[in-house]
């Protein structure tokens, strides 16, 4: 009798053991998510804010700006930046959604008792690249003041 309580407490303890890598790997892919998506929640926010400031004082301080066609390119820029960010940022939510529905669908099949294949992560350069431009258009619109 106590070999078959044994055998069912190891039973029990290897389902646990399944439940919890589901669980750890579910929060480890929605983390992942999320980091990537505030990448891009950070440059639309950041590009806004300095396409507001740039905006303000083209508007308001005129006799700041000394040339006034840097400063309308490196608004341009700021706005640019923000849109592109801003619909880079929508389309990887929409294909997390299609890609999270595509996993829930293949849990069913997954056979949890080995061990998990690992993918390789690639994510984008879309956010650095774009930094780079807000960088730039930081300086043009500084040059224009000085």
């Amino acid at each position: 009798m106590r070999d078959l309580n044994d055998s069912l407490d190891v039973t029990i303890q290897k389902k646990k053991m399944l439940e919890a890598k589901r669980f750890s790997l579910g929060y480890k892919i929605e983390s992942l998510q999320q980091l990537i998506l505030q990448r891009f929640q950070a440059l639309t926010t950041i590009s806004s804010i300095a396409f507001a400031i740039s905006g303000i004082i083209i508007s308001i301080r005129s006799d700041l700006i000394l040339n006034e066609t840097l400063a309308m390119i490196a608004a341009a820029s700021f706005a640019l930046i923000a849109l592109i960010s801003l619909g880079r940022h929508l389309y990887l939510i929409r294909k997390d959604i299609e890609g999270i529905s595509d996993r829930i669908r293949d849990l069913s099949e997954e056979n949890w008792g080995k061990q998990l294949n690992e993918k390789i992560f690639k994510a984008d350069w879309w956010p650095e690249v774009l930094y780079l431009f807000l960088v730039a258009g930081v300086v043009l619109f500084g040059l224009s003041i000085i």
